[in-house]
């Protein structure tokens, strides 16, 4: 099992070759801006993620930006903003470790649940959240990869979270 500093090192690794791939235009120093920060640290963020179900530099660092944005949300008077962020801060400590959040589609399907409240609330930022959550998956995926393995994360992906069995055809 990795520790948190290799699943942030493999997300901020995953998150750099993808800005490089996506937004290569320039010279180096066009890279360091604000949206492309934004993209990186959306990536780290995703690398944290799955372990939000234990005690954990991710759990603390999921508490540390929720219990500020439910303040405001709730100074904001924003209802929907609130209740979502009291579920984000509750649901993680029921959760048990590698259950839904070490799920290849929970990984892929849940936090698509942003951009879309984004696309309903702030439809001029949709385009910029659905980027965020490409970086903040890629982040999450390069996770279960460590803790799996490439093709163990895409068998379980294929056939449901359930451990598989390698079996080796024996001839008698």
């Amino acid at each position: 099992m990795s520790g948190y500093r290799t699943h942030v090192s493999a997300a901020a690794g995953c998150a750099l070759v993808l800005i490089f791939i996506t937004h290569y235009r320039g010279p180096v120093i066009a890279w360091f801006c604000l949206a492309n920060i934004a993209r990186f640290i959306a990536g780290i963020l995703g690398g944290l993620f799955p372990d939000i179900d234990i005690k954990s530099k991710g759990q603390q660092l999921l508490y540390a930006l929720v219990i500020p944005l439910l303040v405001a949300a709730l100074l904001a008077k924003h209802v929907v903003f609130s209740i979502m962020l009291s579920a984000l801060a509750i649901i993680p400590p029921l959760l048990p470790h590698r259950g839904i959040t070490h799920n290849f589609w929970f990984i892929i399907l849940g936090p698509l649940i942003g951009p879309l409240l984004v696309n309903v609330y702030c439809p001029e930022y949709t385009t910029h959240s659905l980027d965020l959550y490409l970086y903040f998956v890629i982040g999450a995926l390069s996770h279960l990869a460590l803790d799996y393995g490439p093709y163990e994360m895409l068998m379980r992906a294929w056939q449901g979270n359930k451990r598989r069995r390698i079996t080796k055809n024996r001839r008698k």
